[in-house]
């Protein structure tokens, strides 16, 4: 099969908890049944680099949800303004590679931004990206 570009939701963390966009990848693997699972924001390149070796074409990368909930216990939780700070440097983060062409904050149950520190962090981070 054919495809142009590899499409992701590389949400960071486990069980209950959250991860720092800025953490480097490798830092929080799990085994899957498939293999390793770069839990990181950062793995993403790791797995691109992934699909470079399996492939020999390095593909950009749509980003199709990510985000934190904000219900204490749930996967991903973070509590604001903690949430904040995180989705933007997630943005900034992916802002910075070239091969990201899209990148979509998840907004479901749990994970809704409007009018939270985290919506406003967002927003500020957008504008900076398009100066």
């Amino acid at each position: 099969f054919f495809y142009d570009q590899l499409g992701v939701h590389p949400y960071a963390g486990g069980r209950g908890e959250g991860y720092d966009p800025r953490l480097e990848a490798g830092q929080r693997d799990v085994e899957a049944g498939f293999g390793v699972k770069d839990m990181t924001f950062r793995g993403l390149d790791r797995l691109r680099e992934q699909v470079y070796e399996d492939e020999g074409i390095w593909r950009d990368v749509v980003i199709g949800e990510f985000g934190y909930d904000a219900t204490p216990g749930n996967w991903y939780y973070v509590a604001e303004p903690t949430r904040a700070t995180y989705l933007a440097e997630a943005l900034r983060q992916a802002g910075a590679w070239d091969w990201v062409t899209a990148f979509t904050v998840y907004t479901g149950e749990g994970f809704a931004i409007d009018g939270t520190p985290a919506d406003e962090a967002l927003r500020q981070a957008t504008a900076r990206l398009r100066e």
